[in-house]
């Protein structure tokens, strides 16, 4: 039988929020899911940044690996000014990704 990749063009890429600027390559993390599976970097996607050091819109690229094939590629804002988070949207943002690991972590084990 073939294994047949998926075209990581098909996974979900979480926004990236703004960032703030500060002189030097600015490199977030992602969020990379493909429905409840987290991917994980280095495994399932590799990523290069371009534009990414001064004020304005930086690229990330993704490119698949293992799995994955092909690549999508996003962009985030690096501001002079970056507003913090209120601790509502921290909270929110908080239960989200515990409640998303926790179904990933169910979906690992029943799959």
């Amino acid at each position: 039988f073939t294994i047949v990749t998926k075209n990581i063009a098909e996974v979900t890429v979480a926004p990236v929020a703004d960032q703030p600027y500060t002189g030097e390559a600015v490199t977030p993390k992602l969020t990379v899911t493909d429905g409840v599976k987290y991917l994980v970097e280095g495994k399932d996607y590799s990523v290069t940044y371009s534009e990414n050091v001064d004020l304005g819109t930086a690229t990330v690229k993704i490119i698949g690996m293992g799995n994955y094939s092909g690549s999508t590629s996003i962009n985030f804002i690096i501001s002079e000014e970056v507003e913090e988070p209120t601790f509502f949207e921290k909270v929110i943002t908080a239960i989200k990704n515990f409640f998303a690991k926790i179904v990933s972590f169910f979906a690992g084990i029943f799959s």
